[in-house]
């Protein structure tokens, strides 16, 4: 079966985003969780893109203030700690939410925990009382609990060394591809090009998610159950595919920016991709939101910014392409030999 250049494109991007992954655990364990398999897919860590394609985003909307932020910059703050903070579906090959949140499960986790005879309780209740004052409310009264990003401002030039260049070749397949085009109206129809020559180069990073509300080496740890008679769910049965109520989380999230789609304008098919391009709405394509605004995204009012030129199509900004996420280990998962209540 012909696999089109989009979906090549989607799968070695994925890949891409796999190996940025396993960068960041080398680099800093204490984040992430440990590989414990030789698989990646099964491993400690997934990559699971948007579909059907990505997010963008301005820094503007990364803006969370300090010390008095504004109302903006709460909002901000809040839509991207409701976004960041989304649990997936396990045994999902794109990002599907579960309609939790992680710090829904951290409360729950620390409200029904049960220590063994003699345990730690001086570190829980200082886990209770760091979550606690933790907590946020935006300005429509909605709780949150701030998620932040390293490196901050990871779109200025200072950080231009730390983006991936990437280029993509696609393997011999049919000329013929669609991009999905919405109009002003809301319909959504497949506009046709001609891949003749295709070149397609852009800039990705990992940018690594923080949450100073939480400690996720309790997920490991073998010190500690819920109490006889919680009716708390478990995590994960730690099986594949998993089953539980947060699987994985987000650990970080896929950016992409100076996206270029290279065409040859010349080719019979591309000759009116200029006038159609310009009346959309809003195109996308493959994993990348080239014009206009996702619908599903959070951060409502940002659009991707197309320029059209002689030798295809340009995107700057920023787009968040997906996110990588830590599976969790069988949890709760007490070491019964230890003596409880």
């Amino acid at each position: 079966m012909e696999t089109t250049i989009s979906v090549q494109l989607s799968d070695s991007i994925a890949e891409t985003a796999r190996e940025l992954s396993l960068g960041h655990i080398r680099r800093e364990m204490r984040t992430f969780a440990a590989l414990e398999t030789k698989e990646k897919e099964e491993g400690g860590v997934l990559y699971l893109p948007l579909e059907p394609a990505g997010y963008p985003i301005s820094p503007d909307d990364l803006d969370f203030g300090s010390g008095n932020p504004t109302a903006t910059q709460i909002k901000n703050a809040s839509q991207f700690s409701q976004l960041m903070n989304q649990i997936p579906n396990p045994g999902q090959k794109v990002w599907i939410a579960s309609g939790e949140v992680v710090w829904n499960i951290w409360d729950m986790v620390l409200d029904s925990m049960q220590l063994p005879a003699g345990g730690p309780t001086r570190t829980l209740q200082e886990l209770k009382t760091n979550f606690e004052l933790e907590k946020r409310s935006d300005m429509k009264g909605d709780t949150y609990y701030q998620t932040d990003y390293s490196p901050d401002g990871f779109w200025k030039s200072i950080f231009d060394s730390q983006w991936k260049s990437y280029a993509f070749s696609p393997q011999a397949t049919s000329t013929k591809e669609v991009m999905s085009v919405r109009t002003a109206t809301g319909c959504v129809s497949d506009l046709e090009f001609d891949t003749t020559g295709m070149s397609f180069t852009a800039e990705i990073i990992l940018v690594t998610l923080m949450r100073p509300w939480w400690s996720p080496w309790l997920f490991s740890s073998t010190t500690w159950r819920y109490s006889p008679g919680s009716l708390a769910a478990p995590l994960s049965d730690g099986l594949t595919p998993p089953q539980g109520v947060m699987t994985m989380y987000p650990n970080a999230f896929l950016v992409a920016r100076n996206v270029h789609l290279g065409l040859d304008m010349s080719r019979l098919k591309n000759a009116s991709l200029p006038t159609q391009i310009e009346q959309a709405q809003a195109l996308s394509w493959s994993a990348f939101q080239m014009k206009g605004a996702n619908q599903s995204t959070s951060m409502v009012g940002c659009e991707a910014n197309l320029k059209l030129s002689s030798d295809g199509l340009d995107s700057s900004g920023l787009q968040i392409l997906g996110f990588s996420c830590n599976k969790l280990p069988k949890c709760p998962n007490p070491d019964l030999s230890q003596k409880w209540p």
